[in-house]
């Protein structure tokens, strides 16, 4: 039996199914959209504290953005700001196959979003929460979905904040929304070769495109990359894509390889510089995210039986801090640039949940997460 393989990133990297699809882009325009405005990122970082426990692997990802600001520990009663952000006092995460909000004061699910969120052959994770908090996306997969090219792309889907019903906004995967709210970025694919194991019913359709959708108009701009890859976990095919501060784009690609383009440019993605991350080529990449002036990045094992998160330099390179190392892990980053961990006993998807802040402080929880974002 042919099986499907689906990676988590973090939760600003969160999930991604790395099944992808085809598809000639019908839906994305020729419209050249201007870069969003820059972000300052004046972060100080602290250090999140190693935990040997792990969260369940969710069945989809994507990659998060994050925005400015100074971290600091967070207030579990009540809502603080980090210099004129205001930081979330919740989370929302995918339960078991709620999609619910979690509240950090003392760990209790305080509401349901979305009941039966990812059941059913359809498997939603990859939450990206928009800065001012009034919109969820995710990214959305199909049992079976190698059958056809446009159920092995994904789509990208998306939800009130305060529920509602579920939308569906585009074919894709791994949505991240930018800094000032206005535009969403998410990995595509534009191909549909034949696999060669069974030609006559099953397909590749790697990533090999970066789209950038303005939310109000709907107008959007493919990014491509040239060095065509004929399989979804070529060195050359796309993973995942993040913000950049200054309003450029980041593309992860499977050779571990992270460019930065700006929106509207005209070169193909694998023309542009690669970023000096010193990331562990050997590791199947689980995606990336931006915390203020840090780059999250995280990484599998080939067997997927272990993962690591480690934050770096935005500007240098340089790595900071290995964040943690776990069989599973889920990651949020808020917009303040401050980064969640939920972590739980390995290989049981129903075991409740442990979040693990920045500043080391630990919320024991009743329910599994599979996802989540803040």
């Amino acid at each position: 039996m042919r099986h499907r393989t689906f990676t988590l990133t973090v939760a600003a990297l969160t999930t991604v199914l790395v099944v992808t699809g085809c598809g000639n882009n019908d839906e994305t325009a020729s419209t050249i959209l201007t870069a969003p405005p820059p972000t300052a990122a004046s972060t100080t970082t602290t250090s999140l504290s190693a935990t040997t426990s792990s969260a369940p692997t969710s069945t989809l990802s994507t990659t998060t953005t994050a925005a400015q600001s100074t971290t600091t520990a967070i207030d579990s009663s009540t809502t603080s700001t980090t210099e004129g952000v205001a930081l979330p006092d919740t989370v929302i995460a995918v339960s078991d196959v709620d999609l619910v909000e979690i509240d950090l004061g003392d760990g209790t699910v305080t509401r349901t979003l979305s009941p039966l969120f990812s059941e059913g052959g359809v498997f939603r994770g990859g939450l990206r929460i928009t800065p001012d908090r009034s919109t969820i996306f995710f990214s959305e997969g199909y049992e079976d979905s190698w059958y056809s090219c446009e159920s092995s792309r994904g789509s990208v889907g998306q939800v009130a904040f305060d529920g509602g019903e579920l939308e569906r906004v585009t074919p894709g995967a791994n949505p991240t929304p930018s800094p000032d709210g206005r535009y969403l970025a998410y990995v595509d694919s534009t191909l549909c070769i034949p696999d060669p194991e069974n030609p006559e019913l099953w397909v590749f359709t790697p990533f090999n495109v970066v789209v950038v959708r303005h939310l109000e108009s709907g107008e959007s701009t493919t990014h491509s990359i040239e060095a065509t890859p004929q399989t979804p976990y070529e060195p050359s095919a796309l993973h995942s894509v993040a913000w950049h501060p200054d309003g450029d784009l980041l593309a992860l690609a499977y050779s571990g390889a992270i460019y930065q383009f700006p929106v509207g440019t005209s070169d193909p993605i694998d023309r542009h510089p690669t970023l000096p991350f010193d990331l562990d080529t050997e590791s199947y990449p689980g995606g990336i995210d931006v915390a203020g002036d840090r780059l999250v990045a995280v990484g599998y094992t080939e067997d997927f039986s272990e993962a690591t998160a480690t934050t770096f330099d935005l500007a240098t390179g340089a790595r900071i801090d290995l964040l943690t190392t776990s069989d599973h892990l889920s990651i949020g980053v808020n917009a303040a640039g401050q980064i969640i961990l939920a972590t739980s006993p390995a290989d049981d998807f129903e075991a409740p949940a442990t979040l693990v802040t920045e500043s080391g402080e630990r919320i024991e929880l009743d329910v599994p997460v599979v996802a989540l974002d803040w």
